[in-house]
């Protein structure tokens, strides 16, 4: 029995010392994006009209606070999660009349299956509305690639032919660079930021 119990306790701690190891992580890798607060070029994307831009110009193009996430349209797990969020703060912009200050973004990550059809597949389930909420895709590999060196992106293929990937919320400027990161039930500190930022 005490050896049951000696088992049992070393599996409970490896567990936890593995989980908050991972939380460690993730919290320095937040805390080192939001003191570099990198401009955001090199995430070179496709929308769902198919033009060729990067994360950067869009926030300058339309001179919006973006509050952008990381998905790929064929998720059946977190980004639903996420979607739902995107989807009400959706409403919260159009409500208040936000729109002119605040934007949303869905980028996917699933360079080798995401399409334009795929996002306006994905744009007409989410009711996404174009002048609000953008939906883009990482235009190759190498893209995603810069993802994970430069922002500590996690992607990971799964045994249903899916993704494991971590998630936030990034909040950009209108010069393109991120300024914060924010977990999944923070939206409204997320917006908080995004309208000081407005301004």
């Amino acid at each position: 029995m005490p050896i049951l119990v000696i088992a049992f306790w070393l599996a409970f701690f490896n567990l936890i010392t593995h989980q908050f190891s991972n939380i460690t992580l993730e919290s320095e890798r937040r805390d080192a994006l939001f003191s570099q607060q990198p401009e955001l070029s090199f995430l070179q994307t496709v929308d769902d009209n198919g033009h060729i831009s990067n994360l950067a110009q869009l926030a300058k193009n339309q001179q919006k606070t973006l509050i952008a996430e990381f998905i790929y349209t064929q998720c059946r797990a977190i980004c639903l999660s996420l979607g739902d969020v995107f989807q009400q703060t959706q409403a919260e912009i159009i409500e208040k009349s936000l729109d002119k200050k605040l934007g949303l973004v869905s980028i996917s990550f699933d360079v080798d299956h995401e399409t334009p059809n795929t996002l306006e597949v994905y744009r007409k389930r989410m009711h996404a509305d174009p002048n609000v909420w953008a939906l883009l895709t990482m235009k190759d590999a190498s893209v995603l690639e810069a993802a994970r060196s430069k922002m500590g992106l996690i992607v990971v293929p799964d045994v249903k032919q899916g993704f494991v990937h971590n998630s936030a919320f990034l909040v950009i400027a209108k010069t393109g660079h991120l300024i914060g990161i924010f977990d999944t039930d923070e939206m409204s500190e997320a917006i908080a930021l995004a309208l000081k930022l407005s301004h």
